[in-house]
C-alpha cells in the first residue's frame, strides 16, 4: 500500500489549492517566471513554476535545488521526453479522477472531495527514472510552503511595480527573486543562478584497466541510453522504476552489439565498467563512436582519450539505435511481452 497523507494534511492541501484555483495566478505569471525559497524547516533551496498561462496544464511545480530546475528547462526543450523519467519535482496539477492512485481515490470518496466533470487535484512526486508516486508529509509541507511564497508574489505584483521588473526580467540572465522567512515575514532578494553544470558523478575512467593491444580497429558504433517502457517494482516499498539500458549498435552492419542493463544505481557506476568489459572481450574496436543524445555524450565524454578513437557527440544524423529499438518494441508489444 502507498502510504497516504494524514487527513489534516489532505485538508490543508485541498484548502490551499482551491485558493490557487480561485486566484488564477497563471493570469499574472507564466511558467518561465521562476522564483525560489528557502524551506524554513530543512534549510533546503527550492524553485517554483506556475503552469496555466498557455491554456493547457494547470498546476504548480516545486523543484529541489538548481539542478532539478534546469532539468525542467531541458525537458521543456524536448517535449517528446516523458516528464516522469527526466524530472525531479513535487507537483500539483489539475487532473481527472482516473489519474488518482487507489489510496487517493478512497480519500476523495470518504472526504467528499468532488469537483465538476470528474476533475480532481493531483499531488504527486516525480523522480528521475521512477513512476510518479504520492507525496509524503514532508513533501506536502514543502508544496504548501511554496504556495505560501506564491501568495506573497501575487501581492507584490499587485502592489509593487519594482517587483514586476524583478520577476519579468530577461530570462536569459537567470535572475530570480529568492525568498527567505524571517520570523513570520517572507522577504526576498534578487539572485543570479549559477551556470548549470551537469553534476553527474562520473565513474573515473582512469581506474579502467583496458588492454587494446592486437585489437583490429574498424567500423562505427553508436551508443545511447534508453528507458524500458514498463515500470518494475523498486527496492523502495510501494514504488516502481523504469529500468535503463545502454545500447551499443554497429551502424555499418545495422545491428545491436549489446544491450547493457542496470538496476537502481548511478549510470556511470554500471555502464562504464560494463562497456569496457564488452570492449575487452570483443573481437575488434570501433574506429569511431557516435553518441545518441546528451546523456551518452556526457557519460562517455572521456572515451576518446582512453580508447584513442574518434568520439562524435550528438552527431548521428539518423539514430540506428532508435530504428532498431522501435522495431524491438513493436515486436514486444505484438507478442505481449511489454504491456501497452
Amino acid at each position: 500500500m502507498i502510504p497516504v497523507l494524514s487527513l489534516p494534511t489532505w485538508d490543508k492541501l485541498m484548502k490551499a489549492f482551491r485558493g490557487f484555483r480561485r486566484s488564477r495566478p497563471w493570469s499574472l505569471i507564466e511558467a518561465q517566471h521562476i522564483f525560489g525559497f528557502l524551506d524554513p524547516q530543512s534549510g533546503r533551496r527550492y524553485f517554483c513554476s506556475v503552469l496555466g498561462s498557455a491554456g493547457m496544464v494547470t498546476g504548480f511545480y516545486v523543484f529541489p535545488q538548481e539542478e532539478a530546475l534546469f532539468q525542467y528547462f531541458d525537458q521543456t526543450l524536448s517535449p517528446t521526453v516523458d516528464v516522469s523519467l527526466r524530472q525531479n519535482m513535487i507537483a500539483f496539477t489539475m487532473g481527472s479522477m482516473d489519474e488518482l492512485f487507489d489510496e487517493e481515490y478512497d480519500i476523495y470518496e470518504s472526504q467528499g472531495y468532488h469537483f465538476a466533470k470528474g476533475k480532481c487535484f493531483l499531488f504527486h512526486v516525480y523522480e528521475i527514472g521512477y513512476a510518479p508516486f504520492v507525496l509524503n508529509e514532508e513533501q506536502a509541507e514543502i508544496l504548501l510552503c511554496g504556495y505560501e511564497v506564491l501568495k506573497q508574489i501575487i501581492s507584490l505584483l499587485k502592489e509593487d511595480t519594482n517587483f514586476q521588473n524583478v520577476l519579468f526580467q530577461d530570462g536569459n540572465d537567470m535572475k530570480i527573486p529568492f525568498f527567505t522567512k524571517d520570523r513570520k515575514a517572507w522577504n526576498y532578494q534578487v539572485e543570479t543562478l549559477d551556470s548549470y553544470l551537469r553534476k553527474q558523478r562520473i565513474y573515473s575512467m582512469d581506474a579502467i584497466q583496458f588492454d587494446k593491444r592486437d585489437k583490429p580497429v574498424h567500423g562505427t558504433w553508436e551508443i545511447g541510453t534508453l528507458y524500458m517502457p514498463a515500470a518494475i517494482p523498486s527496492v523502495h516499498p510501494n514504488r516502481y522504476f523504469y529500468p535503463k539500458v545502454l545500447i551499443v549498435a554497429d551502424r555499418e552492419d545495422n545491428r545491436i552489439i549489446a544491450i547493457l542493463t542496470k538496476e537502481e544505481r548511478h549510470d556511470s557506476e554500471v555502464f562504464i565498467p560494463s562497456f569496457f568489459a564488452l570492449l575487452q572481450n570483443y573481437e575488434y574496436l570501433p574506429a569511431c563512436i557516435m553518441t545518441r543524445g546528451q546523456e551518452a555524450a556526457e557519460l562517455f565524454k572521456e572515451l576518446d582519450t582512453v580508447l584513442d578513437v574518434k568520439v562524435l557527440e550528438n552527431s548521428a544524423p539518423v539514430s540506428i539505435i532508435d530504428q532498431i529499438w522501435a522495431g524491438f518494441l513493436d515486436f514486444a508489444h505484438k507478442n505481449r511481452s511489454i504491456p501497452s
